[in-house]
C-alpha cells in the first residue's frame, strides 16, 4: 500500500504534515500507532496510540468526539499547485494567477478570456513527466488573460492563466 500524505492547517495558522501507511502513521515524522477504519458516510474510527477518537468529515470542520475543529487538508499535489497560484493587487482590483507547478507541455487549454470560471473548475492541462495534470481555477472569476497555447512547453513558475476574481475581497492584502 501507498502511503498518504496530507498537510493539514489548524485555524490558529498551525499545520502538521501526517503520512498514513497500513497502520503507520506519523506526525510531522514521529511514528504513532494508529487503525483507521470507516464507520459510515463521514464518520471514521480512529484507535490511535492505544485511545478510540470517533471521527466526522465536514467540509472544513472535522469532529473529534463531537468537538469541532476547523482545518484545512490538503494532499502534496494540492499543496503544490497552491503554493504556484499567485495572488497580486492591480490598481482597483485583485487579479490571481494561475502559473506552472513543473515544468511540462500544454496540451489542453479550456478557457478564453473574457469566460466566466467557477473556483475548482478545470483552465488547463498541462503534461509533466508523461502525466497529465489539470490545473483548476483558485477562484470564481472572470478570465482576464490566457498566456499560453496548446503545444507550449512552459517552464516552473511560468504564468499560464490570470482570473479577475469575482469576490473583490479575494486576494486583497489587508495588512
Amino acid at each position: 500500500m501507498e502511503p498518504d500524505g496530507y498537510f493539514v492547517t489548524f485555524a490558529g495558522g498551525r499545520r502538521i504534515e501526517i503520512v498514513y501507511s497500513g497502520n503507520n502513521l506519523k506526525v510531522n515524522g514521529d511514528s504513532a500507532d494508529a487503525d483507521l477504519a470507516h464507520i459510515t458516510g463521514s464518520t471514521y474510527s480512529l484507535l490511535l496510540d492505544g485511545i478510540s477518537y470517533e471521527i466526522v468529515l465536514a467540509a472544513d470542520t472535522v469532529y473529534v468526539n463531537g468537538q469541532p475543529v476547523h482545518v484545512d487538508v490538503k494532499n502534496a499535489r494540492a499543496q503544490l499547485i497552491d503554493r504556484y497560484c499567485t495572488t497580486s493587487e492591480a490598481s482597483t482590483a485583485a487579479t490571481t494567477t494561475l502559473n506552472a507547478p513543473m515544468p511540462g507541455l500544454v496540451l489542453q487549454v479550456a478557457v478564453q478570456p473574457g469566460e466566466t470560471v467557477e473556483c475548482g473548475q478545470g483552465l488547463l492541462v498541462l503534461e509533466a513527466m508523461k502525466m497529465e495534470n489539470e490545473l483548476r481555477a483558485p477562484c470564481s472569476g472572470v478570465v482576464t488573460r490566457v498566456c499560453v497555447k496548446v503545444g507550449d512547453a512552459v517552464a516552473k513558475q511560468a504564468l499560464l492563466i490570470e482570473v479577475m476574481p469575482l469576490d473583490p475581497e479575494v486576494g486583497v492584502n489587508k495588512s
